[in-house]
C-alpha cells in the first residue's frame, strides 16, 4: 500500500509542477493529504532519532521520515540525492482534526549555513510549493519547529525526499498532523484514615 500511495503522490507532484494554475494547487494539497494520512495510519517507516541530531533522507532512494513531538525542539533533516537547479519543497498547513485551534509550524532549508527557503505556515489556506535556490548541490539541511498554539499538542511530522526521474527534479514533500496531547492519569485514590473507636464505649 506504501507503493501505492508514492505513486499517486509522483503523479499528482507531477501535475502540480507542469500543469500550474489551480491544478497546481489542488495536487498539491493532494499530495500533501495524502501524506498527512499516511502518518496518521502510521503506514511510512517510522526513523525517529533524537531531535538533537539530523537524520538523513535519500531522494534516490525516495526515502521518507516520521516523528512526534509534543516539545519545542527542532527536528533536523539532512536532505540528500536532490536535483541540482531542479528541487522543489511544497509545505501545506496543519492537519488538525480534533479541535478548531489553528496551529502552525515553521519550516527553514540551509545551504552551507545560509538559509534559502524559510516559511511560518499558520493560516487556514498556507500553502506553498516552491523551489529551491540550491545551484549546483545535491544537499541541503530542513529544519522543522512547531511553533505557534503548540501547547497541549503533539505534532507528527511526515518528510518525504523523492525524485522524478522521468521529468529530471526531485521534491521535498512535508505533512503534518496534531492531535492534543493526553493528559496526565490522576493519582490513585489515598485510602481515607480510620478512627478506631475502642469496643464497650
Amino acid at each position: 500500500m506504501k507503493n501505492q500511495v508514492r505513486i499517486k503522490l509522483t503523479s499528482s507532484i507531477t501535475g502540480a509542477i507542469f500543469w500550474g494554475g489551480d491544478i497546481l494547487f489542488l495536487s498539491v494539497r493532494y499530495a500533501i493529504f495524502l501524506l498527512a494520512l499516511l502518518a496518521m495510519l502510521g503506514i511510512s517507516s517510522s526513523n525517529a532519532h533524537a531531535q538533537s541530531q539530523c537524520q538523513s533522507l535519500n531522494a534516490n532512494s525516495m526515502e521518507d521520515f516520521s516523528v512526534a513531538t509534543s516539545s519545542g525542539g527542532q527536528i533536523c533533516i539532512e536532505l540528500k540525492g536532490l536535483t541540482p537547479g531542479e528541487t522543489y519543497i511544497q509545505v501545506d498547513t496543519v492537519y488538525n482534526f480534533t479541535t478548531p485551534t489553528k496551529l502552525g509550524y515553521d519550516v527553514h532549508v540551509e545551504l552551507n549555513n545560509n538559509t534559502i527557503y524559510s516559511r511560518n505556515i499558520f493560516l487556514p489556506d498556507d500553502i506553498d510549493l516552491a523551489k529551491l535556490s540550491i545551484g549546483s548541490s545535491s544537499e541541503a539541511r530542513l529544519i522543522l519547529s512547531n511553533a505557534q498554539n503548540k501547547s497541549g499538542y503533539t505534532y507528527t511530522f511526515n518528510v518525504v525526499n523523492s525524485k522524478e526521474i522521468a521529468h529530471g527534479f526531485s521534491i521535498i514533500s512535508i505533512a503534518v498532523i496534531a492531535k492534543p496531547t493526553p493528559a496526565s492519569p490522576p493519582p490513585p485514590p489515598t485510602n481515607p484514615a480510620v478512627e478506631e473507636i475502642p469496643l464497650g464505649q
